[in-house]
């Protein structure tokens, strides 16, 4: 389009300049009034080419810029349309908020969920909370930071020890017994305790160092009076001593 159009304002330049030279040699006769009227009709020529060159040049121009435009939007819808796959790909791509073990996967491949569904189960299984009830009378004795010793069934060589964190608040039926919930957090070095399993939890309310522990069985009372018997040697025989004692704490087992 630019070479069309400055080839016919190259022409209709080249008409003007011997247009104006008719007319001066038409003053000095030296041209005709015929040369000079048909000069002037190929100059209407050319010129009314260089407008038809120049409004189609404008009407191209017109049309690339809205090319342009309709490209620039396409190339936005486009973008649009990518970012919303996009974020369709990463919705399906659940990550953990943390680092864990994954122990329960109620989902599988194919099925269909929405929004609030569980997909999974995942905790860090370094830092366990066990949960304990703890039957109404001996929910006096406990306080947060009491130390806890667990142990489970399935691992009888194992023992973990933890802190309670979270004392019973208020008594509630369990089976036949009365019992508060009582929480207690403990580390692993290892995720060898499956969650949700059922545990034994022992609780030192108060702690004594330095005493001699015996079986609750071993220990008589008479008049309220607390003593125990001690077999020592004597000439030729065994006897038994009776020696009295203070109690002090005990558990279900020992005092």
């Amino acid at each position: 389009m630019d070479g069309d159009l400055a080839k016919a304002i190259g022409d209709r330049d080249g008409l003007q300049r011997h247009h104006d030279s008719l007319v001066r040699l038409l003053a000095e006769g030296a041209a005709t009034k015929d040369e000079l009227a048909a000069n002037e009709l190929a100059l209407s020529k050319a010129q009314a080419e260089v407008n038809r060159v120049t409004a189609v040049k404008k009407e191209f121009e017109r049309q690339v810029s809205l090319d342009t435009s309709r490209g620039d939007l396409a190339v936005q819808q486009a973008q649009s349309d990518v970012a919303v796959l996009e974020d369709k790909v990463r919705q399906g791509r659940i990550t953990a908020p943390t680092d864990g073990t994954l122990y329960a996967l109620p989902v599988k491949a194919g099925d269909y969920v929405k929004m609030g569904d569980l997909l999974a189960k995942m905790a860090d299984l370094h830092q366990v909370r066990v949960r304990a009830f703890i039957d109404e009378p001996e929910m006096g004795g406990l306080e947060p930071g009491l130390p806890v010793r667990i142990t489970w069934d399935a691992l009888e060589n194992r023992t973990w020890a933890g802190r309670t964190e979270i004392t019973p608040k208020q008594v509630v039926s369990h089976s036949s017994r009365s019992v508060g919930d009582c929480c207690a957090r403990w580390r692993t070095p290892s995720s060898s305790c499956c969650p949700n399993t059922n545990v034994n939890v022992r609780i030192n309310s108060r702690e004594r160092l330095n005493v001699l522990a015996v079986p609750r069985g071993s220990v008589e009372t008479i008049g309220g009076q607390s003593f125990v018997f001690v077999v020592k040697d004597s000439v030729g025989k065994t006897v038994l001593e009776r020696r009295p004692i203070q109690v002090g704490i005990a558990d279900a087992t020992k005092l």
